[in-house]
């Protein structure tokens, strides 16, 4: 993403525009790009979405840590579950928070309760002992 780039996207009109934040790799590259996207074209959180890929390549923090550096850069993360049917209960978790507005919206993740009708534990609780 250069500055000229991001002028060229804001002429399209698009109800939403979306990113990829795949690899952990592209990091620099890609908060890098989101931060001139959003310098030169100033956009609410809902106008501009971001996927996240989880458990391809990567570990619980490492995902995590990508969904508050996208909140940070001031957009909405989109988390993307690679093999979602032998994910780690956390990834679907953290999927369900994420991607539920309201919820992510509301309370931070180590708050929020995934299961409030059999145990009422946060995810601190059920994960991390805490």
């Amino acid at each position: 993403m250069t500055p000229k780039i991001a002028l060229l996207i804001k002429q399209i009109k698009v109800e939403r525009v979306h990113f990829a934040f795949d690899f952990m790799k592209n990091e620099a590259a890609v908060v890098k790009g989101l931060k001139i996207f959003q310098e030169y074209c100033p956009t609410r959180d809902t106008k501009a979405i971001v996927y996240i890929l989880t458990n391809y390549d990567t570990t619980f923090e490492q995902d995590l840590y990508r969904v508050r550096r996208v909140k940070e850069c001031g957009y909405l993360p989109d988390v993307r579950i690679y093999r979602k049917p032998t994910a780690p209960q956390i990834l679907k978790d953290l999927q369900r928070w994420c991607n539920n507005r309201k919820l992510y919206r509301t309370c931070d993740f180590m708050d929020y309760v995934p299961r409030p009708k059999t145990d009422g534990r946060t995810i601190k609780q059920i994960y991390f002992g805490g």
